[in-house]
């Protein structure tokens, strides 16, 4: 026989083999090393970013603060400002020598107000000095030089104005005072001169310094063009012109993030994150500057931790690549030791894997045997088993051999095991006698590995038998199971559906196999649903999603696992989760908004009683003053049109002082129905029943707000209505079990007295429902509306113990339904009863 010299070299093979291997493990290491690395990287750098929109975000709220107390500050300042320039135009006088004294007292009358002023004087239009708060300047000082009176005549401004100049006073020390000013006109609307204020630096910076978080921030204000006005901490040396552009960037807009800067601060160099805000009406700029670098200290320290645990991950990477490359030689002896023996037996094996039965792999085992290892007798002894025969299987007549016990090892006999999957023996074969001499090591290394083919042959007869067996155990597992399950082959065919699924689409399970989804549920085509499906069968990935199905009319929770035959779905009837889901969400967000509201309207309504009161013992004071009286009462009037506005959103955060009374609300309804019918007007027709009852059925409300959410209810069935209809108001009685609650908002099961209110509108959309007890939430802006009607309602019905629903559709009307517990009737509730 002549050598192919074209054939490969077997040992060249391995050796191409091996290194191959050692470079894909080298390629895997510097991978792994590079991942780790950039893992590193994108967690220093996302963590950082992160710290850094948080310093970003504290700045925004930060200046916000700032920019509003200072707006609202100047505000104040400038009504008082405002207020002495009228009393200046009115009187035409203050220029009049001997009336300096009375102007003086105005001045410093007003002066009293406002703690963050530290004096007042006025100017005239030739910058003459006319008072001041203080008593401290001579009245008739020429100041038409001072800056204060120099930028007011060249701006023209007609607001308050904001310049940083030296005080009036000659010889002071103080380096620079805070000036506010605006300008004053005679009744005839000449220039009269200059109305100004000297501000408290000290009380702006004092108020900027509790702010401040930590040493190195800085917060303070700029004019729109870039001079600084008031910085804290107040340093000499400080350089903002650096800041200037920024100044007048955020004088142009309502709100400006600027990037960080340095700054020179003495012998160190501190970078801050400023942002900016224009105050609102006023030409200043609040600028807020963040120090970074004790922000991001935290940031460093995890940075030392990731890099360590990183190293760590490098020596645990680059370490296991070490000894799988010591595994890696090891197993390439053992396989090329493997290989070289198991040339010999892939025949042998080749007959033994085209066996159908065990008694064929038996038969065949033992002539294999015979022919691998030449002997004189061969035997096999079998275990029953799932597929298997308790039986003996050998080349002649002498049952001799069943009493002896061969050896596993050299000599006169070998014997190797037959194991099953879970490396219990299920038999063995024996060979005696060899033809010639003894038995080596290696022929009981062949039986060894022929007995293993077998082995495994006899265990994938086994495995088919179990198969077929859990086959039919899981059938009848999944067709037990509440979730539809479906298998799809490669071309989308069915290939099993589980009862469930075959009672959700309808169709008998023969009717299903072999047939295409997409034809079976046409309605599915090109959906969402066949996309995730096919994206899933296309990546080999598991996917998990929601559908709203048109056919089956209802939300499915899905899970589509890929295999090697195809794709397995899961799919579950979600659409009563999903609608107690959203029931869950409005009703936290509702709850969510009454407690804003009660917050908001509780601490309003004790300022505006404050104010009330103050302003009731104010007219009583100026009986002789009937210009100020006046104000007074008009001070008066606001505050309680105030109170009026805040009631409604106390009742809908249930918080609303109530007086409740036991009524029979049939009753009192139909006493008042003239009441009503006039607040409803001629365009709507309204119409009370009450149910017939042996006993009435009582609630416990308050009255007048009962009436006024009957009214409020009434009036939006109207405004729905435009004109004509008719709105129908039905008083019955219901008992609500634990199963009919579930819609309604945190009642207990009992019985109830239902006021229907039902109408014959425009109806709501579904969005409009979700909003529709949202404080100043209306549809009918158009015609005044304040959103506050239904939000009221909402509250008191909450408060008195009871739940409201809406049906509504559009162009269908609109049902309130008000649930209102019952109470007993008994004596006390008969005198409550003839009181109301």
């Amino acid at each position: 026989m002549t050598r192919d010299d074209s054939a490969p070299d077997p040992q060249a093979t391995r050796i191409t083999l091996f290194l191959g291997r050692r470079s894909g493990v080298l390629l895997v290491e510097c991978l792994a090393v590079l991942a780790i690395i950039a893992f590193v990287v994108v967690q220093l750098v996302a963590d950082r970013n992160r710290i850094k929109s948080v310093i970003s975000e504290e700045s925004s709220r930060m200046q916000a603060v700032v920019a509003d107390s200072t707006g609202q500050m100047l505000a104040l300042l400038e009504q008082v400002l405002a207020a002495l320039a009228s009393d200046l135009a009115r009187q035409g006088s203050a220029t009049v020598p001997g009336r300096s004294f009375d102007l003086h007292t105005q001045l410093a009358a007003s002066q009293r107000g406002l703690a963050f002023v530290e004096s007042l004087f006025v100017l005239d239009a030739q910058g003459a000095l006319l008072a001041d708060s203080r008593a401290v300047l001579r009245p008739g000082d020429n100041q038409g030089s001072h800056p204060v009176f120099q930028e007011q005549v060249r701006t023209d401004r007609i607001g308050v104005f904001l310049v940083s100049a030296p005080p009036l006073a000659a010889g002071s020390i103080t380096p620079g005072l805070l000036y506010a000013s605006i300008p004053w006109f005679d009744h005839t609307g000449v220039f009269g001169g200059v109305i100004a204020a000297v501000l408290s630096t000290e009380a702006l910076s004092f108020s900027f310094e509790r702010l401040r978080a930590h040493p190195d921030d800085v917060i303070g204000l700029a004019r729109a063009d870039g001079q600084l006005l008031v910085r804290n901490p107040y340093l000499i040396d400080v350089r903002e012109g650096a800041l200037l552009d920024a100044y007048r960037t955020a004088a142009r807009s309502v709100e400006y993030v600027g990037s960080a800067y340095r700054e020179e601060q003495g012998p160190f160099r501190i970078d801050r994150l400023v942002s900016y805000r224009k105050v609102r009406n006023f030409p200043v700029v609040a600028f807020v500057g963040l120090a970074l670098e004790p922000r991001l200290q935290p940031w460093v320290s995890r940075a030392w931790m990731h890099a360590a645990w990183g190293f760590l991950a490098l020596v645990l990477v680059l370490g296991s690549g070490q000894l799988w490359r010591y595994g890696l030689r090891a197993r390439e002896r053992e396989n090329t030791a493997r290989l070289t023996r198991m040339n010999g037996l892939v025949r042998a094996s080749s007959e033994l894997i085209a066996c159908a039965g065990v008694a064929d792999v038996m038969q065949t085992l033992v002539d294999l045997a015979r022919e691998l290892v030449p002997c004189r007798h061969a035997r096999i002894d079998m275990d029953s088993g799932p597929g298997l025969l308790e039986q003996e299987f050998a080349v002649s007549g002498d049952r001799g051999l069943r009493g002896e016990s061969p050896c596993d090892g050299q000599g006169p006999s070998i014997s190797a095991r037959l194991l099953d999957t879970r490396g219990k023996a299920i038999g063995a074969i024996v060979l005696r006698g060899p033809l010639s001499g003894r038995f080596v090591v290696h022929d009981h290394a062949v039986l060894n590995e022929l007995a293993q083919v077998a082995s495994l042959v006899i265990q994938k007869i086994q495995a088919e038998v179990v198969s077929r067996e859990a086959g039919r155990e899981l059938e009848t597992v999944l067709n037990s199971m509440s979730d539809a399950v479906c298998h799809f082959d490669h071309d989308w065919k069915f290939t099993f559906a589980n009862a469930h699924a075959v009672k959700l689409l309808a169709k008998p399970a023969n009717a299903l196999l072999g047939q295409c989804v997409w034809d079976v549920v046409p309605s599915v085509r090109h959906s969402f649903m066949q996309a995730q499906c096919q994206w899933a069968a296309r990546n080999c990935k598991d996917v998990d999603f929601e559908f709203y199905s048109e056919r089956l009319q209802g939300w499915f929770h899905f899970r589509a696992f890929p295999d090697a035959h195809g794709l397995t779905l899961y799919f579950q009837d979600i659409t009563d989760h999903k609608a107690r889901d959203e029931q869950l969400r409005q009703a936290n967000r509702l709850e969510a908004m009454v407690r804003l509201a009660g917050s908001v309207a509780h601490d309003f309504n004790h300022v505006l009683g404050t104010i009330h009161h103050s302003a009731e013992q104010l007219t009583g004071c100026l009986e002789g003053q009937p210009v100020v009286r006046q104000k007074a009462f008009e001070l008066l009037h606001a505050a309680r049109q105030g109170i009026r506005l805040a009631r409604p959103l106390l009742a809908f955060a249930r918080r609303q002082p109530l007086t409740p009374q036991t009524i029979d609300p049939g009753r009192v309804l139909f006493e008042n129905l003239a009441r009503f019918k006039e607040a409803l007007g001629h365009t709507a027709h309204l119409n009370i029943s009450v149910v017939n009852l042996s006993e009435p059925w009582l609630i416990h409300v308050d009255v007048p707000l009962f009436f006024d959410v009957i009214q409020s209810v009434c009036l939006n069935a109207r405004d729905a209505m435009g004109e004509g209809g008719e709105v129908v108001v039905r008083v019955t009685c219901t008992t609500l079990h634990a199963g009919d609650i579930a819609s309604l908002d945190a009642i207990v099961p009992g019985e109830y007295v239902l006021i229907t209110v039902s109408d014959s509108g425009v109806g709501m959309t579904q969005s409009e429902l979700e909003r529709v007890f949202d404080p100043f939430y209306t549809t009918k802006a158009a015609i005044g509306g304040s959103g506050l009607g239904l939000s009221m309602v909402h509250g008191f019905v909450r408060q008195s113990g009871g739940a409201i629903r809406i049906y509504s559709q559009p162009g269908e009307g609109t049902t309130v339904q008000i649930y209102l517990p019952r109470v007993e009737y008994d004596l006390q509730a008969a005198d409550s009863l003839e009181l109301a």
